[in-house]
């Protein structure tokens, strides 16, 4: 779920923007659309793998160690990045950091901060990880934000693999409570490793009224996690809107402490949900119809969404790699024939999409498919042109 603070900067930065910068792609010159796996393959005119496992670090910095935790006198979350791989042209194409307060609703101050997101290198994994934390001091929660640079996305598959951090394990990734006593945080327990009170919310976002949710809420069991779409709260009858919010339990013993894929397909009139490929959730109510951006994000308010963090608590969320394929508002211009359909999932290397078919016969199918997306997408975008 996101702040208000953000919708004024996704409006002007949605109309007409598929006019001024061309999507990022990563589709070879082989590829000329992208299917992926499930009840329906779509078929997506652009594709893009951020893999953050093997990221170098720069003389002087050690990815081994977390950066220092903040210690509550700076209260404006204009702390510097943590890493040279932040100000790179690497990862300003795809990202930008959101820093300042937030206005998310809860009794407790939201702040962003660039601190808290940093490259860590797992031993266990052998590679790195984009790492956001959050931390409840005093007065405030010092939490971060990442937002994709395109802001037009319209229909899209977008997965990751991701993970919150136990707090207690035998691992080598960061530790939040190495220097205090962990059981002087309520909530935190053997089988339930992770301080509750904070958010992790992977989503497409245009605004409160239009955003697609994948959220881990920590005070909840580790087998769960939330999937739905905005809005699903009525402010007129203050009531909830029926359908637009699910409270799945993971099975098969898997949960959120472990890395996992998990994904969201955003279509024309439905959107899925899958955890490692398999389908958990499908919704046709409230499904977004305007462009869109995507947000990785980590917070609490101390309300009572995100319930409230004990002070000196500290959470740690790690992705490996996000990959998207998706359309934009506006086509990306050229032929809408796909000569050559490559899968992006159930390939032999994670974000190299393979030849999935290449004959004039699904030339129809998928220039039919693409129409239809493209159709709406060019109204949609002549209409927020105009206004």
């Amino acid at each position: 779920m996101k702040p208000t603070r953000f919708l004024s900067l996704v409006l002007l930065s949605t109309k007409g923007y598929s006019q001024t910068r061309p999507a990022a792609r990563n589709n070879g010159p082989d590829c000329n659309c992208f299917l992926v796996s499930g009840t329906d393959p779509g078929y997506f005119q652009n594709h893009r793998f951020i893999d953050f496992r093997n990221i170098s670090p720069a003389t002087g910095e050690d990815f081994t160690k977390p950066p220092a935790l903040l210690d509550g006198s700076n209260t404006q979350g204009n702390e510097s990045a943590t890493s040279s791989y932040f100000n790179s042209d690497t990862w300003n194409k795809d990202w930008f950091l959101t820093t300042g307060e937030t206005n998310h609703a809860g009794p407790v101050t939201s702040i962003d901060s660039a601190q808290n997101v940093f490259i860590f290198k797992d031993e266990d994994l052998g590679a790195t990880y984009l790492a956001l934390r959050a931390l409840r001091l005093d007065s405030f929660v010092s939490n971060c934000e990442v937002d994709t640079n395109i802001t037009d996305i319209f229909y899209s598959s977008i997965r990751t693999r991701t993970r919150l951090i136990p707090a207690i394990t035998n691992s080598t990734a960061p530790q939040p409570y190495l220097d205090m006593n962990v059981t002087s945080i309520d909530g935190l327990n053997a089988s339930h490793p992770v301080a509750p009170g904070t958010v992790l919310g992977f989503f497409t976002y245009q605004s409160d009224t239009s955003e697609s949710d994948i959220e881990i809420l920590t005070a909840d069991p580790i087998s769960d996690i939330r999937y739905s779409n905005q809005p699903d709260y009525n402010a007129t009858t203050d009531q909830t809107v029926p359908g637009a919010s699910t409270d799945i339990t993971l099975q098969n013993n898997i949960d959120w402490t472990d890395w996992h894929d998990h994904r969201i397909d955003w279509y024309q009139g439905v959107s899925r949900w899958y955890v490692d490929d398999q389908l958990m959730l499908e919704k046709t109510i409230n499904v977004p119809t305007t462009p869109a951006l995507l947000i990785l994000n980590l917070w609490s308010d101390g309300g009572t969404w995100s319930n409230n963090m004990a002070v000196g608590a500290q959470v740690v969320a790690g992705f490996q790699w996000i990959e998207m394929v998706y359309n934009i508002s506006g086509g990306n211009g050229g032929s809408s024939q796909c000569a050559t359909s490559c899968t992006v999932d159930n390939v032999k290397t994670q974000g190299t999409p393979e030849k999935a078919m290449n004959n004039a016969a699904n030339n129809a199918a998928s220039r039919s498919h693409i129409m239809g997306f493209l159709q709406i997408a060019l109204l949609l975008s002549a209409w927020l042109w105009i206004i």
